[in-house]
Order: C-alpha cells, then sequence, then structure tokens
C-alpha cells in the first residue's frame, strides 16, 4: 500500500506521496486521464520546483500541503 495524498492547486489534481514523489492528472480527454510523475530537477539552491498552471511551487512546500495541511 503506498502512502499518499491528493491535493488541488491552482485546478490542477497532484497526487503526492510521503517519498517526495509528485504526480500530476492529465486530464485533458475524459476519457484517458493519467497520472503523469513530475520529474523536475533541483535549481543552484538544491530545491525542487514545479511550475503548475504558470505558477511555481516548491515539491517540498506541495508535501508540507497535502500532509500536514495550509500554513
Amino acid at each position: 500500500m503506498e502512502d499518499y495524498r491528493i491535493i488541488t492547486v491552482n485546478d490542477n489534481t497532484i497526487k503526492c506521496f510521503r517519498d517526495g514523489r509528485i504526480f500530476t492528472l492529465d486530464n485533458r480527454c475524459k476519457k484517458y486521464e493519467k497520472w503523469n510523475e513530475r520529474t523536475n530537477k533541483p535549481n543552484n539552491g538544491g530545491y525542487i520546483r514545479i511550475h503548475i498552471s504558470g505558477k511555481m511551487y516548491f515539491a517540498h512546500r506541495l508535501i508540507m500541503i497535502a500532509f500536514v495541511g495550509k500554513s
């Protein structure tokens, strides 16, 4: 059993896992909905940034929102 939480950010559905993996739901076609893994590389500071609907989020913030709640 995998431990994950599903959240919605900027009208996008995101699946966050405790080990740091992040998937987004590709629902352009309702018949072929699928989860895509976001494999963004760290920036110079070592933080992984993920762009969702034109806005940048740090991966650790998305995981915190999913498991702890909004701060």
